[in-house]
């Protein structure tokens, strides 16, 4: 049960009740709920499939970025690499200090 329906059941906040009187008030609804049910939200058989097809469709779009990624990373380390200056002379057109 929610908390907020039982504050509202017991006339305010269960925890300004008495241990007796919060015992009755929960077994009361109890009882209730056992005699009348629960209302639910909605039919618990809908179920949201993936089908096939747009499983394929992700795994295919995940793959793509994962290849984009990679070639974002390797071309970020190779302007790293190419960009390193050496030597006192700060070319980089011969790497010898």
């Amino acid at each position: 049960m929610d908390r907020s329906m039982i504050d509202v059941a017991s006339g305010g906040a269960l925890m300004n009740k008495t241990p007796a009187a919060a015992r009755h008030l929960i077994s009361n609804m109890v009882s209730n709920t056992q005699q009348f049910g629960i209302k639910e939200a909605g039919p618990s058989w809908v179920v949201n499939e993936i089908g096939t097809i747009n499983n394929l469709r992700l795994e295919n779009q995940l793959a793509e970025l994962s290849s984009l990624v990679r070639q974002l990373a390797v071309g970020k380390l190779q302007l790293i690499i190419a960009t390193r200056v050496y030597g006192i002379c700060t070319s980089v057109e011969h790497p010898t200090d």
